[in-house]
């Protein structure tokens, strides 16, 4: 998102404030008994109100993927699904 900010030379205060925003990030899961926490560098922090904003600048490089004929995305609201068809994982 920031690189999406910086190409679109988005004025300093704003770059220096979504920057700010985006800092010192944690995803937290837990299933049955088990947990788990990691920092976070990418993506968009769910429920927040710059979340559709920054949505929409994250979204705008998915026309600029390369896309085969085995390839999709697939983007509603703020999840995204790219799937690949293939034979195998390689």
């Amino acid at each position: 998102m920031l690189k999406e900010l910086r190409e679109a030379k988005c004025r300093r205060n704003i770059y220096k404030l979504a920057q700010d925003y985006l800092r010192e990030r944690r995803a937290f899961i837990s299933i049955s008994s088990n947990s788990m926490d990691k920092n976070t560098t990418k993506g968009c922090p769910q429920g927040s109100c710059c979340g559709p904003g920054f949505w929409n600048i994250q979204y705008k490089s998915l026309p600029r993927l390369r896309y085969t004929n085995h390839m999709k995305a697939v983007a509603f609201a703020d999840d995204l699904v790219i799937m690949i068809k293939a034979e195998s994982i390689r």
